[in-house]
């Protein structure tokens, strides 16, 4: 299985402790794997008053240099039980392991999904619409620390009311980035709170963004929130024409 662009039909988990109008609850969002730590837990709680069936699966998680995601089969790691039904009003543990050595000198990434499986009554109804979640689950390099993200920045005017921000991952290992805002001569021109993406090792992502105030060769102070550091990252840019 290979699949590109399912942003679409994934529900990507990426708060701790997520509850949904369906009644499941899933925690934690994600999960760490390294040579001493080979395996997880995430639990699953149906909130329902009737039973639900839920499937597992584990995939290896790629982006290309774009940023696009890619999903491809993988026999790394494995996910447990691979069907099960979960009782109404209770809690469900599923158990994601590793199967092979870590050898890799980059992190390696997978997901989980954790999909419903429509029961019949809802099929006749026509109420088929299932749950399927996303969770990243990351995998530490061997016998080497994961290097603090190295994020290369570039902004570029791309019209007269909106630039294109650039974000490398030239690290060995991923970065979220949450939110990021830009100040020009000490004054917020643009905030954006709620980015929430994924740069993979060696990879890039690019935001459009709409505004008249940045001209080319101006330098703007950049401030970045990712999931690494509580620490807000602050880089000099210039704008390129």
């Amino acid at each position: 299985m290979r699949l590109k662009n399912t942003a679409t039909v994934l529900l990507m988990l990426l708060i701790v402790n997520v509850s949904y109008a369906a009644g499941l609850v899933i925690s934690p969002f994600r999960a760490n794997l390294s040579a001493t730590q080979t395996s997880a837990v995430f639990n699953v709680a149906n909130q329902r008053e009737t039973p639900m069936v839920v499937q597992v699966n584990t995939v290896e998680w790629l982006q290309q240099v774009s940023g696009e995601d890619v999903f491809n089969d993988t026999q790394d790691i494995i996910a447990t039980p691979a069907i099960v039904t979960i009782p109404p009003k209770t809690n469900y543990v599923i158990r994601v392991g590793l199967l092979k050595d870590i050898t890799s000198t980059q992190e390696k990434t997978y997901r989980l999904f954790i999909e419903e499986i429509p029961s019949p009554d809802t099929q006749k109804t026509g109420l088929n619409i299932a749950l399927r979640a996303s969770l990243p689950i990351f995998v530490a390099p061997k016998f080497i620390t994961p290097a603090p993200p190295s994020i290369a920045w570039t902004l570029k005017r791309i019209t007269k009311d909106s630039v294109v921000l650039s974000a490398h991952n030239t690290g060995n290992s991923h970065v979220q980035i949450l939110g990021y805002h830009f100040l020009l001569n000490g004054v917020e021109v643009f905030k954006n709170t709620k980015v929430l993406s994924y740069l993979l090792p060696n990879t890039q992502k690019e935001w459009t963004i709409k505004t008249d105030k940045l001209l080319p060769q101006q330098t703007i102070q950049l401030h970045i929130k990712t999931d690494i550091t509580e620490q807000v990252l602050v880089t000099d840019i210039t704008v390129e024409g």
